[in-house]
């Protein structure tokens, strides 16, 4: 190391060391503020200001490494929180429950597009009482040439209703979004169009909203849902949503679903995405459902000029499915008009109707599918519809095998839903040629609420090596791999509130 390079470190660190120390707090408080006190007197925690308003008018003395701290306890009403300099920290002080920043009839917090960068909130609960809405924007989600809000952190928050984003890198994690008193558009957390993207959402419990948790859509990419809690949202747990454009890059994995009534996961124009390690239950329709629409696009490479049976390249792996569906016409795992999905290493169990359905009307709209290590256990209520569904008797999964199938003794396990037509498995082999490794034998997990395998399990070194983690001489069947952490850790075994 040259003796240049070392002094530019020492001339960074001083410059960092400096400005840490330059760095600024600033107490707020409604019950024991006083406006009129001075700058230095605000630093300290027993002389804060009072209202929002003081903070707005101070905003041109605000530094980055600034913090802006809120008593506990507190309510601001009818404000808004604005951000008036890049790179502060909104947080809280003191004891109790959190402090409350509530808009009236406008939005709580506005990251503003002037102040958009390494801004953190954290700790602060935003409401809207005066009006129902979206109660935060944290960046313009209305303007589509906006770049938003970038290398943001929103964390321990709670918000009375639901959030609009729009931005790049940015973290929103820990927080709760809550829609029963405000629901707003109907949508917990809603980010829009091309510069949302590789924003992580992680630990949040989203709940309550007459449409979807999680909203994203038309061109967002990369982004990252991983250790949500969502439930009770009428439409959608999660819905990647390229409507008639394209989304792509998402991961989905390790969130606890429940209450969903139509569908926990949602896939629409979704490309290049993996869907892992997802516990569900009390699920309605679907609990994951891959649809393509006509039209399409491309963009940055991705997606299709028709989307009908194009490529997603997704996998969706490693998911716990428990109970759930609404009548005969509900699916497990749908799939319509989509190619180019492996579906590896899944444990559904007592599910009211199908497991697993390709929906089409030729084979060249479904093309590419595999079906490889997943454990189907129980149909709840048995049909002609049987565990595994086909528009037409065609053989049109590109991969069937190392699967296992159980219920109760019964052989329905594949249909030809346009006739009813049903084959057992040995029946399957004998007009397909597939499945050849497949077994139809009670999997044996340890209870009806955790699809771990017992060690005497038929399942367990008896599947295909997909790429994914796996002990002993082989993959076992089903998400769990015996002996060894689960192949994407679903984050809840036990189906509880």
């Amino acid at each position: 190391m040259n003796f240049s390079f070392m002094k530019l470190l020492f001339v960074l660190f001083f410059i960092a060391l400096s400005q840490c120390c330059l760095a600024s707090t600033y107490y707020f408080s409604s019950r024991f503020g006083d406006d009129s006190r001075s700058s230095e007197q605000a630093k300290n925690s027993l002389t804060p200001w009072k209202t929002l308003d003081k903070l707005n008018s101070f905003a041109a003395s605000i530094r980055p490494g600034d913090f802006v701290l809120f008593n506990k306890g507190d309510v601001w009403t009818g404000a808004t929180l604005t951000t008036m300099c890049n790179g502060i920290t909104f947080g809280n002080y003191g004891s109790g429950e959190l402090p409350v920043i509530d808009g009236g009839t406008g939005v709580a917090i506005n990251i503003a597009r002037d102040f958009s960068l390494n801004q953190t909130v954290d700790g602060i609960a935003f409401k809207m009482t005066g009006t129902k809405g979206m109660v935060v924007q944290l960046g313009n989600i209305w303007n589509d040439t906006d770049i938003g809000m970038s290398n943001c952190r929103i964390k321990n928050c709670v918000f009375y209703g639901g959030v609009q984003l729009l931005g790049s890198y940015n973290f929103f994690e820990n927080n709760i979004v809550d829609g029963s008193t405000n629901d707003g558009n109907g949508n917990g957390i809603w980010e829009h169009h091309k510069f949302c993207h590789h924003n992580t959402y992680t630990g949040n419990t989203i709940s309550n909203f007459t449409v979807r948790g999680i909203w994203t859509m038309i061109n967002t990419h990369d982004c990252i849902f991983e250790n949500n809690i969502i439930h009770d949202c009428q439409v959608a747990g999660i819905d990647l949503d390229g409507a008639y454009h394209v989304d792509y890059g998402h991961t989905i994995r390790n969130n606890k679903i429940y209450n969903c009534p139509e569908y926990s996961i949602a896939l629409e124009n979704a490309f290049d995405s993996n869907i892992n390690g997802n516990y569900m239950y009390s699920g309605g329709h679907s609990y994951i459902y891959a649809i393509n629409y006509e039209q399409c696009e491309v963009m940055d490479g991705h997606g299709a000029t028709n989307g009908i049976g194009a490529m997603l390249n997704t996998t969706i792996s490693g998911n716990i499915m428990i109970g759930g569906g609404i009548d005969f016409t509900s699916v497990a795992i749908g799939i319509y008009k989509v190619g180019g999905i492996n579906v590896y290493n899944n444990s559904i169990y007592d599910f009211k109707s199908r497991f697993f359905n390709l929906d089409y009307a030729s084979a060249s709209e479904v093309p590419m599918i595999r079906l490889v290590n997943n454990v189907f256990s129980t149909i709840e209520s048995p049909s002609w519809y049987a565990m595994i569904s086909f528009s037409t008797n065609e053989n049109v999964l590109a991969e069937d095998d190392y699967n296992c199938f159980y219920n109760n003794g019964l052989s329905d396990i594949y249909s030809d839903y346009s006739t009813g037509n049903q084959k057992s498995l040995a029946q399957y082999k004998a007009a397909t040629g597939k499945g050849l490794h497949s077994i139809s034998v009670n999997p044996l997990f340890v209870s009806t609420n955790d699809l771990h395998l017992q060690k005497t399990s038929l399942c367990i070194d008896a599947g295909k090596n997909v790429g994914l983690t796996f002990s002993g001489k082989a993959p076992d069947m089903g998400a769990y791999e015996n002996l060894c952490d689960p192949i994407n850790k679903p984050m809840i075994i036990q189906a509880s509130n």
